[in-house]
């Protein structure tokens, strides 16, 4: 449940792509001719290894 993939079901799309099809379905819908958006993102991904070489190196400076 990650990601865009073409041939993937509603379902199985990730929070990102669901979350941004609400955001825009909502300004289609409810906005009128006189309303502007302006919507802005960020993204940050932090993977488990990630994290987890940081916190090796981290703990071994402490050690140090």
């Amino acid at each position: 449940m990650e990601g865009y993939h073409a041939q993937a079901n509603v379902e199985e799309r990730g929070i990102i792509p669901r979350a941004i099809e609400q955001i825009f379905g909502f300004i289609t819908k409810l906005a009128s001719p006189r309303m502007r958006f302006l919507v802005r993102a960020s993204y940050l991904q932090a993977r488990y290894s990630n994290m987890h070489m940081y916190r090796c190196a981290h703990t071994r400076q402490s050690l140090s």
